[in-house]
């Protein structure tokens, strides 16, 4: 397990050190499960944009992309093309944030059980 050194605030200090890894521990945690579901909205409204691309142009962007635009197409494709890009990047990084987060919490649980 990696270790990292973070400054706390002068009133921790003395609080036992079991204590102080208690809360920075649970602390970190509770960020993680917040952090998630934060993710998991994002994606959620990136994957309903991406959606209404999808019905619009009637392909996954995949394929709009390797086909490409046609040569005939207005600023309002391009524009389309370009959030469509956005949104599809957006979800794909939220993805894979999703999954780092599930390790962390399995990990967390796991531990909990081990206990």
């Amino acid at each position: 397990m990696a270790k990292i050194k973070i400054d706390v605030h002068p009133a921790l200090r003395g609080l036992p050190p079991q204590e102080i890894k208690f809360l920075i521990k649970t602390s970190f945690y509770d960020s993680a499960r917040k952090r998630l579901l934060q993710l998991k909205k994002e994606a959620r409204e990136a994957k309903e944009k991406i959606t209404c691309y999808e019905k619009k142009y009637g392909c996954p962007f995949r394929e709009l992309d390797s086909k490409g635009l046609p040569d005939d197409a207005g600023s309002d494709e391009h524009d389309d093309y370009l959030d469509w890009f956005f949104w599809e990047q957006n979800y794909q990084r939220n993805q894979e944030l999703i999954k780092q987060y599930y390790t962390i919490l399995e990990f967390e649980n796991e531990n909990k059980r081990g206990s």
